[in-house]
């Protein structure tokens, strides 16, 4: 039987396999679930630009003028990653679970 569960964490181990944490820090392998990342899309309109940092309160490495949907990879103290350890503040955008 199918079920839809919810995710708070994701993790790439060592061996390139996937960890799903389902809250309490019960790990599962991705493998034997269907699972989609969340996504971030901009709270702003197009071309305003939302910078990202190497870390939580990090260096200020770019920025973000899109509204294309990010893919969330780690969420932590109202930080998103989008990728590539590019960190944001969620604040700027709606985490949405796009199907």
């Amino acid at each position: 039987t199918a079920a839809e569960v919810l995710y708070w964490d994701a993790y790439w181990g060592e061996d390139n396999d996937v960890w799903l944490d389902l809250g309490r820090s019960r790990w599962v392998k991705a493998e034997h679930y269907y699972w989609r990342p969340f996504k971030a899309i901009s709270k702003f309109p197009e071309g305003y630009e939302v910078s990202y940092c190497d870390g939580i309160n990090g260096a200020y490495k770019g920025s973000i003028n899109s509204k294309e949907p990010l893919t969330v990879f780690f969420r932590k103290e109202g930080w998103i990653d989008i990728g590539g350890n590019r960190w944001t503040p969620e604040k700027h955008f709606d985490i949405v679970d796009i199907r």
